[in-house]
């Protein structure tokens, strides 16, 4: 799961496929779904959206 925040609108993503960090455990995304995750939440904010909770179809 992903959420990511700007101004007033919150977007939540489901089923997003990472990475983890075999030192410190942190996850991260690869460049593809980061640019996928971040469009969707641009989506969301385009349409002015509060709260938005995705399920991304890897």
């Amino acid at each position: 799961m992903v959420a990511l925040g700007r101004g007033v609108t919150t977007v939540v993503v489901k089923g997003v496929p990472v990475d983890v960090c075999g030192n410190c455990g942190e996850y991260y995304l690869s460049e593809e779904m980061a640019d996928r995750v971040l469009a969707m939440a641009e989506e969301a904010v385009a349409h002015s959206a509060e709260i938005e909770m995705l399920r991304c179809a890897a």
